[in-house]
Protein backbone atom coordinates (compact mmCIF):
# COMPACT_ATOMS: atom_id res chain seq x y z
CA UNK A 1 0.00 0.00 0.00
CA UNK A 2 0.83 3.49 -0.44
CA UNK A 3 2.67 4.55 2.60
CA UNK A 4 3.62 7.70 4.91
CA UNK A 5 4.45 10.96 2.18
CA UNK A 6 7.56 11.41 4.11
CA UNK A 7 9.10 8.40 2.56
CA UNK A 8 8.28 9.31 -0.62
CA UNK A 9 5.82 10.98 -2.87
CA UNK A 10 2.85 9.48 -3.73
CA UNK A 11 3.76 8.49 -7.35
CA UNK A 12 7.02 7.40 -6.46
CA UNK A 13 5.90 4.73 -4.21
CA UNK A 14 3.22 3.60 -6.88
CA UNK A 15 5.33 3.57 -9.59
CA UNK A 16 7.45 1.29 -7.91
CA UNK A 17 5.03 -1.01 -6.75
CA UNK A 18 3.63 -1.33 -10.25
CA UNK A 19 7.21 -2.22 -11.39
CA UNK A 20 7.42 -5.02 -8.97
CA UNK A 21 3.96 -6.36 -9.84
CA UNK A 22 5.31 -6.27 -14.13
CA UNK A 23 8.59 -8.19 -12.54
CA UNK A 24 6.70 -10.72 -10.89
CA UNK A 25 4.57 -10.78 -13.35
CA UNK A 26 1.59 -10.51 -11.39
CA UNK A 27 0.57 -8.31 -14.26
CA UNK A 28 0.71 -10.86 -17.20
CA UNK A 29 3.29 -9.60 -19.87
CA UNK A 30 1.29 -8.04 -23.22
CA UNK A 31 -1.51 -7.37 -20.80
CA UNK A 32 -2.66 -3.93 -19.76
CA UNK A 33 -2.39 -2.53 -16.73
CA UNK A 34 -5.34 -1.61 -14.63
CA UNK A 35 -6.90 1.58 -15.70
CA UNK A 36 -5.88 5.18 -13.80
CA UNK A 37 -9.19 5.29 -11.92
CA UNK A 38 -9.07 1.42 -11.03
CA UNK A 39 -5.54 1.85 -9.30
CA UNK A 40 -6.46 5.29 -8.19
CA UNK A 41 -9.46 3.14 -6.64
CA UNK A 42 -7.59 0.70 -5.10
CA UNK A 43 -4.81 2.48 -3.35
CA UNK A 44 -7.16 5.53 -2.26
CA UNK A 45 -4.91 8.21 -4.21
CA UNK A 46 -6.15 11.37 -6.89
CA UNK A 47 -5.71 9.69 -11.03
CA UNK A 48 -3.64 12.37 -11.69
CA UNK A 49 -1.03 10.31 -8.72
CA UNK A 50 -1.27 7.75 -10.79
CA UNK A 51 -1.13 9.36 -14.49
CA UNK A 52 2.55 10.45 -13.25
CA UNK A 53 3.68 7.28 -11.58
CA UNK A 54 2.73 5.87 -14.99
CA UNK A 55 4.59 8.61 -16.85
CA UNK A 56 7.16 8.93 -14.82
Amino acid sequence: MIGNIEQASFYMQLREILREKIETEEYAPCSMLPSEAELANDYAISRQTVHNAIDA
